[in-house]
């Protein structure tokens, strides 16, 4: 019933749980596996093949589909927070200074906004418009534009209030955001909260906080009943891991601290963490942002004389069911942005 290919793939006759018989110099082992349908649809993010020293303003964007069996690209080498249109053909970019469109197929395709150093752009469920924050002299204001660029609209503006990461919920009429809270003026420390935003009126409402504790990264699930966030395990923890939140408003974890113990974090001063949630167009899947089986780079020793792994902080994109099981790791390179999931493109 189970044959394994060249590479690690692994095919079944049928779905449920199938046995593989491991056999090596006369030793012989059995290792029950689930057999699930794989996802559908195609993940676009940003990456490295090489993890290097210093950031930059975007990095090449690829896209994989999400079995994991094709890898296309570089499509683009300057991209950063890539955003599926609804029918999977087109992608909004951010650059440095503008927002770009571009075609799946052929990597290519028009600036569409050049002004006010836009955020990362979401493409609206419907596919009528294009949202972004951009930061003004007032603060940070969200705007809109249809796909072509034009019509630019302002919704709202948070002033101070800093608004960068959001999402749609399927009305194409609302987001929910990641907001800013002042902890303390005198420290200046602050955390993010979810709030929602209504983009046809302007006004922002809270919708989920915990104390003193990050929600970054919303992702909202097609049909709008879960949530997925990334934040801290437990408030002033570094490690940030994804969580879902579901109907009864109680957030569960999604995925789970890595493994092997860090101590020493990548130069960009991002901590072990997952984050990034993107919902599969069917709601029953998530893909994300995971250092959770990142290869060790290499071993180094702290000022004590011990030694300790120093592991790729980046992270590579995983696949999990919304239950949190099934986790499948898609690549093997560091993926270093929010991955979008879009359905394939069946157009021309």
């Amino acid at each position: 019933v189970v044959s394994v290919e060249a590479g690690g793939v692994v095919k079944a006759a049928g779905l449920g749980e199938a046995t593989i018989r491991l056999e090596l110099d006369g030793a012989a082992d059995t290792l029950t596996i689930a057999v699930v349908e794989p996802p559908e649809g195609q993940i676009a993010f940003v990456g490295l093949r090489e993890q290097r020293e210093e950031g930059g303003s975007g990095l090449p964007l690829w896209i994989i589909s999400a079995d994991g069996r094709e890898l296309r690209g570089p499509l683009y080498g300057h991209a950063s927070n890539p955003s599926f249109s609804p029918d999977g053909c087109r992608l909004v970019v951010q650059e440095t200074s503008w927002l770009r469109r571009i075609d799946v197929q052929t990597g290519y395709g028009p600036v569409i906004f050049d002004r006010s150093r836009p955020g990362p752009p979401v493409w609206a469920p419907n596919g009528e418009r294009i949202v972004f924050s951009a930061a003004a002299q007032t603060g940070f204001e969200f705007f809109s534009i249809q796909p072509d660029g034009s019509d630019l609209r302002l919704h709202s503006s948070l002033g101070e209030r800093k608004a960068i990461r959001f999402d749609f919920f399927p009305n194409s009429k609302s987001v929910l955001l990641e907001h800013a809270i002042l902890d303390s003026v005198e420290t200046g420390v602050s955390h993010t909260d979810l709030y929602e935003l209504d983009l046809e009126i302007g006004a922002a409402r809270p919708f989920f906080s915990r104390p003193s504790a990050d929600e970054a990264f919303p992702a909202v699930s097609p049909d709008g009943r879960l949530i997925a966030f990334a934040g801290p395990v437990e408030a002033g923890g570094e490690a940030y891991m994804v969580h879902i939140l579901g109907p009864d408003a109680v957030p569960r974890l999604l995925t789970h601290p890595s493994r092997i113990v860090v101590t020493q974090q990548h130069p960009w001063g991002a901590p072990a963490s997952a984050g990034g949630p993107a919902f599969s167009p069917d709601g029953g899947w998530v893909a994300m942002r995971w250092n959770r089986d990142s290869r060790i780079t290499e071993v180094r020793t702290d000022e004590q004389g011990e030694r300790f792994a120093f592991k790729n902080t980046l992270g590579e994109i995983y696949v999990m069911r919304t239950d949190g099981s099934h986790p499948v790791r898609l690549t093997h390179f560091f993926a270093t942005s929010q991955p979008d999931w879009g359905p394939v493109c069946r157009g021309s």
